[in-house]
């Protein structure tokens, strides 16, 4: 569960809040004061804080800075009831998430809130893959170094030491591979005798490698270069394609030059990293949608009044002029106007609920599909045809997901 903390200096807001959050299926906490949110959030894990901006001691803006000192990275939504640009300026500067003003829409809080409890949560997710990575990255680098110097202690601990490697070693030398570890065979899964003294090892790289590859093994053998590093990707004897990073130099093997190379499967690491990126790309299509649907709620709320106004003067005059087919007219089309404006309000009430309902798949794609009236292409050229059993029973699901598949 999400744990929510609210700080503000009167009671009766810190009471409201936290009913409002509670029903939403939010652990909500509340305090009077910028030192005891501080306090809190020492000891406890928040998702994210919703703060007063004008409050006694301390405001929350300083309790932005303070959380930012103090490497609190939880984001922070301002709430103001005296807006003003100094103030808006300041949550901008201090990177406060979202800047809302009282009286608060419910609506517009909770979206809000929701956007940035799944930005805290990925970007948690996102340092915890970095770290890892890191470590990865450091723990790589101690074991090669460690390897090269025990290749370099004695000869006669070469094969020893290199077949308990962790990482996969070979020996190139007039384009063949002499020599291989355990670990070798065990990233292309081939036996010894399928490799040694019959391939190359560029024969058993990605047809569009080789000549990188191949460039890259002639630096060695025909200028001054001790050592290189690159990547490069490799296929297995089953053709599965391996993703690997390669550390070479010039050795003298058996009395002639020869290439040593290192070669470690990085495979997982790039899909921590590709992981990675899917998640940054992900905060920033739900916080667009938020956005949108935002937009698309404050325009469907104020076409309301004006139709409504319409609708009711031309129901006033069809009254004085009852057989006026024009009045029939425009209080038809306003009532359809009004229909399409209550189904995008209800459109984006529904998007917002994340949690499982009862769902009537007839009504739902019923109303998804009048969305496509303004399409002209929809409109004009696809033959619709609607044949629904009334006796499918509601389904328990979200509806957005539904919604999203039927639009696809």
């Amino acid at each position: 569960m999400y744990r929510l903390l609210v700080v503000d200096d009167e009671e009766t807001i810190q009471i409201t809040l936290r009913r409002l959050l509670e029903d939403e299926g939010y652990e909500v906490e509340a305090v009077g004061d910028a030192d005891a949110a501080l306090k809190l959030l020492s000891g406890k894990v928040f998702h994210s804080v919703i703060s007063d901006i004008m409050m006694p001691r301390k405001s929350g803006v300083d309790l932005i800075k303070e959380m930012r000192e103090k490497k609190f990275n939880q984001p922070v939504i301002l709430l103001t009831g005296y807006p003003d640009i100094d103030t808006a300026q300041q949550a901008v500067k201090n990177n406060a998430f979202d800047y809302l003003t009282k009286p608060i829409d419910k609506s517009r809080l909770i979206t809000v809130i929701h956007s940035a409890v799944k930005q805290f949560e990925s970007e948690v997710e996102s340092e915890l893959l970095f770290e890892r990575n890191k470590k990865y990255r450091e723990d790589l680098e101690k074991l090669v170094i460690d390897k090269v110097r025990k290749l370099q202690e004695s000869e006669s601990k070469f094969k020893n030491v290199i077949e308990q490697s962790l990482v996969g070693v070979f020996i190139s030398q007039d384009s063949k591979i002499r020599y291989a570890n355990q670990k070798f065979f065990e990233i292309f899964g081939y036996s010894r005798d399928d490799i040694i003294d019959q391939e190359s090892f560029t024969d058993l790289l990605l047809e569009s490698d080789r000549g990188r590859v191949s460039a890259i093994d002639d630096k060695l053998e025909n200028t001054d270069t001790n050592y290189l590093h690159y990547t490069a990707t490799g296929k297995t004897r089953n053709d599965k394609e391996v993703e690997l990073e390669v550390w070479e130099s010039g050795i003298l093997y058996e009395g002639k030059l020869a290439i040593q190379g290192l070669i470690l499967d990085i495979t997982e690491r790039k899909e921590y990293q590709n992981k990675e990126k899917d998640l940054q790309l992900k905060i920033m299509h739900e916080h667009k949608l938020a956005s949108i649907g935002q937009l698309a709620t404050g325009i469907a709320h104020n076409l309301n009044t004006p139709i409504s106004v319409i609708l009711g003067n031309a129901e006033l005059l069809q009254l004085k002029y009852p057989n006026s087919p024009e009045l029939e007219k425009i209080i038809r089309q306003a009532e359809r106007m009004s229909g399409i404006i209550q189904g995008l309000l209800n459109k984006s009430k529904q998007e917002q609920v994340q949690k499982p309902q009862l769902i009537d798949l007839n009504l739902l794609i019923t109303s998804e599909l009048e969305f496509f009236r303004s399409n002209l292409d929809f409109k004009h050229n696809v033959e619709k045809a609607f044949s629904f059993d009334d006796k499918i029973p509601p389904i328990y699901a979200v509806y957005s997901d539904f919604s999203q598949s039927i639009m696809n």
